[in-house]
C-alpha cells in the first residue's frame, strides 16, 4: 500500500504500559527511534495498579511523554478524553505505532488511509491471566488484534513463536521478527550506587541468587522454596513488580521494582542470576530481555529451557526439572560461580545484540512505506 504523506514523519507512539513501568521493550524502542523520528509517546496506566509499581524512568530528550488514562472516571469517558488528547497528534503524525491491540480502540476512529500503522507485538495478549480468566475480555482482545493485524502496514514480533501464533490466528500476514536486546552502558557512565536497603541485602556469607523482572503466575515459587529446604547456604533476592503472593520465607527477600539504572549494579553483586518460570503458552512466546542483560553481566545465569531460551545455551545454564536446576547450581558452585563464557565473549555477544541494532532493522521497513515502495 502506497501512502501519500501529507503529514510529517513523526510517530504517535502508544505503549500499553506507563513510562514509569519496569523498563522493557517499548521504553528501549523509544530511546533509539528518537534518533530517526520525532516521537509523541502515550502510555496506558492501569487504573487499578498501585503507584508503588512505578519507577522514575528518565524521559529521553526531544520526546514528549504523556498518559492516556484519567483516574476516577468511567471507562467510556476516559476513552473520549483519550481520543480528544490524541486527535491533534494523529492529524500531524504520519506513523502510528502500537505495542498492544488494547490500544487500537483509542486510535481506530482517528486513522486515515495515509497513516502508516506499525504493530510491535511483544507478547501473546490472549494468554495473560486477565484475558484467560474472562472469555468476553479475551474475545474482545482477539477482535482488536485481528483488526489491528488487518490494518497494520508493518508488524514486528519479538519472537519466532509469537510470529507463528499471529500467522495461525489471523492468516497470511507479513511479519518480521525483531528479537529483544540489551542496552550497553556507556563506558563513561559510573555504575549506580545501590540504595542502602538493597546494599545491606548483599551482606553476609550466603550466596545471593537474584531475579530481576515481573513476578506473576508464571513464577515458580515452589521450586525456590523446595531448593531452600534442601540447601541452607544461599538466599533469593527478587526485584520487580508482582501481582501474586510472594511466600514468606526468611531467605526469600522481595524488594519491589527498581529503576533500570540499578540493574547492572544488582547483577554485579549477584552470585547467580535466575529465570525460574513455569512453562505456559504466554512464556513460550517470550524472548526475554532479562537474558540479554544477564549475558552482558558475565555472571552465571540459571534459566528455564524452552525454544526461545535455547538460542542462549552457549551463554546461560538451562534446566527443565527441579533436579536439573539443583544439579546446575552445584555445577556453578563447583566452578566458583563463574559465568558459562568469559566476560569478553559475553561482551562480544552483547555488542551484536543491542537495541540500537534492533532499531536499525526496523527503520528500513518504515522507510519503504514512506517512499511509497510498497
Amino acid at each position: 500500500m502506497a501512502h501519500s504523506l501529507k503529514m510529517d514523519n513523526s510517530i504517535l507512539y502508544l505503549m500499553h504500559v506507563p513510562w514509569g513501568h519496569i523498563k522493557q521493550r517499548p521504553h528501549f524502542v523509544v530511546e533509539y527511534l528518537r534518533k530517526y523520528f520525532q516521537l509523541n509517546v502515550f502510555g496506558l496506566q492501569h487504573v487499578s495498579a498501585s503507584q508503588n509499581t512505578l519507577v522514575n524512568n528518565d524521559i529521553p530528550s526531544s520526546v514528549n511523554v504523556d498518559n492516556l488514562t484519567a483516574y476516577n472516571v468511567p471507562g467510556f469517558i476516559n476513552n473520549i478524553l483519550a481520543r480528544k488528547k490524541l486527535r491533534r497528534y494523529a492529524k500531524s503524525s504520519g506513523i502510528v505505532w502500537l505495542t498492544s491491540p488494547r490500544l487500537h480502540g483509542f486510535v481506530k476512529p482517528l486513522l486515515t488511509k495515509n497513516h502508516i500503522v506499525v504493530y510491535d507485538c511483544m507478547d501473546d495478549v490472549l494468554e495473560f491471566p486477565d484475558a484467560k480468566s474472562d472469555k468476553k475480555r479475551q474475545q474482545k482482545l482477539f477482535n482488536l488484534e485481528q483488526e489491528l493485524c488487518g490494518r497494520a502496514d508493518i508488524i514486528f514480533c519479538s519472537s519466532d513463536f509469537l510470529r507463528q501464533k499471529l500467522l495461525n490466528r489471523y492468516g497470511a500476514l507479513k511479519v518480521k521478527v525483531v528479537n529483544n536486546a540489551v542496552n550497553l552502558p556507556q563506558t563513561n557512565d559510573p555504575i549506580a550506587q545501590l540504595p542502602e536497603e538493597i546494599e545491606k541485602a548483599f551482606t553476609g556469607t550466603k550466596k545471593k541468587i537474584v531475579y530481576i523482572g515481573t513476578i506473576s503466575e508464571w513464577f515458580d515459587f515452589d521450586l525456590l522454596v523446595k531448593s531452600l529446604d534442601e540447601f541452607d547456604n544461599f538466599e533469593y533476592l527478587l526485584f520487580g513488580c508482582h501481582d501474586v503472593y510472594v511466600p514468606t520465607h526468611e531467605r526469600i527477600k522481595y524488594f519491589g521494582p527498581i529503576e533500570h539504572k540499578y540493574v547492572f549494579s544488582l547483577m554485579k553483586r549477584a552470585d547467580v542470576l535466575i529465570m525460574p518460570f513455569i512453562m505456559n503458552e504466554l512464556i513460550l512466546s517470550v524472548n526475554p530481555v532479562k537474558i540479554y542483560e544477564y549475558i552482558l553481566s558475565g555472571k552465571p545465569a540459571l534459566v528455564k529451557g524452552y525454544p526461545e531460551t535455547e538460542k542462549f545455551s552457549d551463554y546461560v545454564y538451562l534446566y527443565n526439572t527441579y533436579d536439573e536446576y539443583m544439579a546446575v547450581y552445584r555445577e556453578i558452585a563447583a566452578n566458583n560461580f563463574s559465568g558459562k563464557q568469559s566476560r569478553c565473549a559475553c561482551l562480544r555477544y552483547s555488542q551484536c545484540n543491542t537495541w540500537e541494532n534492533r532499531i536499525s532493522e526496523m527503520v528500513p521497513e518504515i522507510n519503504r512505506f514512506m517512499v511509497g515502495d510498497i
